[in-house]
């Protein structure tokens, strides 16, 4: 973001982060990064993380499978890893954008029988996360 309309969008979040952090006695704040297209962001995964996308085509791959270890070869606690959570647009990814996330070690899965605003799936993806993990 190089406008300064942006930068001050870029300041707001940065606060809202560390508020949030601090509200939530965390102790870490995690990082905030510069806003970038899809494709460069399933790029950027890195080769550790565990990256996921709920993809409302999904019937069978559930979160819970996933963070539990069952879809990931030596993988049985996932919760020491970097999670990337990708969540779409209202109206969902493409198959192309499916397709392309998945070439790049993205895990599509169900969030269940219900479809979700794109306002909610992610907090609902992010507690259902954090539960599974042990950390709410």
């Amino acid at each position: 973001m190089r406008t300064e309309a942006g930068a001050h969008k870029r300041e707001r979040w940065q606060r809202i982060v560390r508020e949030a952090a601090e509200q939530s006695e965390g102790g870490i704040i995690p990082p905030l990064a510069e806003p970038m297209a899809f494709e460069e962001a399933v790029k950027n995964v890195g080769g550790d993380a565990l990256a996921i996308i709920p993809y409302e085509e999904e019937r069978t791959r559930s979160l819970r499978d996933v963070l539990r270890g069952k879809d990931l070869t030596g993988l049985e606690d996932p919760s020491g890893l970097s999670i990337h959570l990708f969540i779409g647009p209202e109206g969902g990814f493409t198959l192309d954008e499916i397709e392309f996330a998945i070439q790049h070690r993205v895990i599509p899965l169900t969030l269940g029988p219900r479809i979700l605003r794109a306002e909610t799936a992610g907090l609902v993806a992010a507690s259902a996360i954090l539960y599974e993990c042990g950390d709410l």
